[in-house]
């Protein structure tokens, strides 16, 4: 009994590297979010590797802005206005004080969008990344081209 019991353990613990590891990447602190009609810019208190050995892989921070909020699972669906690379952290680590600033990915058409950021992360199995945290804002961004200079957020 106990090397069936030993061999499930291997099997399960098999079972996740193959399905793919759990990151544990999150955002944590006062999130803000700024535009103007050139670029836009996000902060972030802090990015945080909670993982015990190693280091993340590769990381970008987005903004995407939809019609419906992101539910935390799947693709979103919006556009992609703001997309960043940032630095690899280590485990047990964060990075603190990221501001960040670029030109817009793509400009709305006119319209009233939920706000959400995410953080993705680089996996060398698959080649690409994974959304490993988001976050909505309570506010909507209401982009009018007429009105369009400067406007800010704060994650509730």
């Amino acid at each position: 009994m106990k090397t069936l019991h030993c061999s499930l353990i291997l099997f399960l613990f098999g079972l996740q590297v193959l399905i793919g590891q759990t990151s544990n990447m999150k955002l944590e602190g006062n999130i803000t979010f700024n535009y103007t009609s050139e670029d836009l810019t996000l902060g972030v208190e802090r990015i945080v590797n909670s993982d015990s050995y190693g280091y993340s892989g590769a990381l970008k921070l987005a903004v995407y802005f939809s019609s419906q909020p992101y539910s935390g699972k799947g693709k979103i669906n919006g556009t992609k206005v703001f997309e960043v690379e940032t630095n690899k952290i280590q485990a047990g680590y964060y990075h603190g004080g990221t501001r960040l600033t670029s030109e817009w990915l793509k400009k709305p058409l006119d319209g009233e969008y939920y706000v959400t950021v995410v953080l993705l992360e680089y996996d060398q199995r698959d080649e690409r990344y994974y959304i490993v945290y988001s976050t909505n804002f309570s506010k909507k961004a209401n982009i009018t081209y007429n009105s369009f200079f400067s406007n800010h957020w704060d994650v509730d």
